[in-house]
């Protein structure tokens, strides 16, 4: 902006010394020395403003020195409407010169806390609270979280040591039974567990090959089986699948026919080494 004003008032300055010089070089030798020229110098045709800016030179501050010097006027004339043109279009340029240099205020975001998963049980040793692997809460989260059910699924796999059958099945099966969870150290590949019975638990939440075939069985069980992209016993080696199978076993287990959807507290029955209090509730 200060470069702009002053590059106009130097234009002025030189325009005044302009005027003065053609003034002075039409006019006559002045037959009345002891009056004022009727021509004006530089200092009175301009007014110094502010910032050292020639004021625009008005018709009011010239005086013809001859009936014959309407052509100098003109000239005069056509200057002033040339410079206020000037000054008008340098005004604006100016403005915009100045607002383009303002700096752009970009509102600063609001830093977003990095995601972790996190479920919280009790130690299988110690009893403490226990913030189990984010890998592992991620899978549980995937298949169980819209349930409600992740952090039980977690506990059916890993809690202190306790009994975990009920009267009838110590009964049943002649004896208790006494771990720390299904999985209790969340491992999620290479697991084929030997039951009794001659079947196998495989995988991260030990689906059972008998339960698996039979659920595969079923139209109804098998397409929604499918549709989380289970669609062999192989699957179970993928954690992720082995998760949401055993979504769909709780939910098979715990069905209400009449809504149509899983119960509000599902027990955890085919389970037999989780918690005993999430497997009869």
């Amino acid at each position: 902006m200060t470069d702009f004003w002053g590059n106009v008032g130097n234009m002025a300055s030189n325009v005044g010394r302009g005027i003065e010089s053609v003034s002075n070089f039409f006019q006559p030798p002045n037959p009345y020395p002891h009056l004022k020229s009727p021509i004006q110098t530089r200092d009175q045709i301009t007014k110094r403003m502010p910032m050292g800016v020639a004021s625009p030179v008005s018709q009011a501050q010239i005086v013809p020195h001859r009936a014959g010097g309407s052509a100098f006027e003109q000239a005069v004339s056509g200057f002033q409407k040339n410079l206020n043109n000037f000054l008008n279009q340098g005004n604006n340029k100016s403005q915009k010169a100045v607002l383009g240099a303002q700096p752009t205020i970009t509102p600063t975001p609001t830093p977003v806390a990095p995601y972790h998963p996190n479920i919280t049980i009790p130690n299988s040793q110690t009893g403490q609270p226990y913030k189990i692997p984010e890998n592992i809460a991620q899978i549980l989260l995937n298949s169980f979280n819209k349930s409600g059910e992740a952090t039980n699924a977690a506990q059916i796999l890993h809690h202190p040591r306790s009994q975990t059958y009920s009267p009838a099945e110590v009964q049943r099966y002649g004896k208790e039974n006494w771990n720390y969870g299904e999985n209790a150290s969340f491992k999620t590949s290479n697991i084929d567990v030997k039951n009794d019975n001659g079947s196998i638990d495989r995988g991260f939440m030990r689906i059972n090959d008998r339960t698996f075939a039979g659920m595969q069985s079923s139209p109804f069980w098998r397409q929604a089986m499918e549709k989380r992209g289970i669609t062999s016993w192989e699957d179970m080696n993928d954690p992720q699948k082995n998760s949401d199978m055993g979504l769909l076993i709780l939910m098979n287990s715990n069905w209400d026919s009449e809504n149509q959807t899983m119960k509000d507290t599902p027990e955890w029955r085919r389970w037999f080494a989780g918690a005993l209090s999430l497997r009869y509730r």
